[in-house]
């Protein structure tokens, strides 16, 4: 069975209430800093940093955030992406 590589969702922000669409959550680890470019590298899934909204731990740390409280949006849905194999 695939695991998911991460999650694109639909958030709340809790200071003025607005949801957008299209976040996306990495389930990967963040990419390290490069001092001499100034950059992070891409994450362990290769997703490059301006790309990725969150890293989380999965989908359980995903849905954790659906709770108020933890961050200053709240994720309202969200579906599952998985590495493309050919």
């Amino acid at each position: 069975m695939n695991q998911p590589i991460g999650a694109t969702a639909t958030i709340q922000w809790l200071s003025d209430g607005e949801i957008v669409e299209g976040y996306f959550f990495s389930f990967g680890e963040e990419g390290e800093f490069n001092e001499e470019t100034g950059n992070y590298e891409p994450d362990s899934n290769g997703f490059e940093d301006g790309t990725v909204f969150f890293w989380c731990d999965g989908e359980y740390a995903l849905k954790s955030y659906m709770t108020k409280g933890i961050e200053d949006f709240i994720v309202l849905d969200y579906e599952l992406e998985y590495e493309v194999t050919v």
